[in-house]
């Protein structure tokens, strides 16, 4: 799946930095090496865990990971994994390419939805409607030649 990944807020980016989820030893293990004391895998693919409060009383990173009272309460979704990762490969200028690309897919299906109500076959069967999807696009095509053409003959008009 391509495409991009809306950005995570500032505040709970710095909030969970740096903390690592091993799922197979059920534990969470914070920047500074603490590891949880508690762990739990909700229903809902949500991971939970706390920590002891005398290591985040001690601790430097206490103003970015703003724990409780009783100590740090670490929330985050299996999910927020991938997007994470997604996030990352975001930054690769080959996907940037390819993003580049996709876009201008899109909007010329996003024209052609708008432009010459795509979604909306007239015709019933499958021959049919691809004909018509055919032929809509040469329409496209032909629209945009025109343009094109009026654009140039307004600059040569301008010299």
């Amino acid at each position: 799946m391509k495409g991009p990944v809306g950005p995570v807020t500032k505040e709970k980016a710095d909030k969970n930095a740096g903390f690592e989820v091993d799922l197979e030893h059920e534990k969470v293990i914070c920047p500074m090496g603490v590891e949880s004391k508690r762990f739990r895998r909700l229903p809902d693919n949500k991971i939970w865990s706390s920590f002891p409060k005398e290591a985040c009383q001690a601790c430097s990173r206490r103003d970015i990971c703003k724990p409780f009272p009783r100590g740090k309460m670490y929330q985050t979704r299996l999910e927020n994994q991938t997007l994470s990762e997604r996030r990352k490969k975001m930054q690769d200028p080959e996907y940037k390419k390819d993003l580049y690309k996709r876009n201008g897919v899109e909007g010329t299906i996003s024209g052609l939805v708008r432009g010459q109500n795509w979604r909306r076959c007239r015709y019933r069967g499958k021959a049919k409607a691809r004909l018509q999807a055919k032929l809509t696009g040469a329409a496209a095509n032909v629209c945009r030649l025109h343009r094109l053409r009026q654009g140039q003959q307004r600059l040569l008009g301008k010299l």
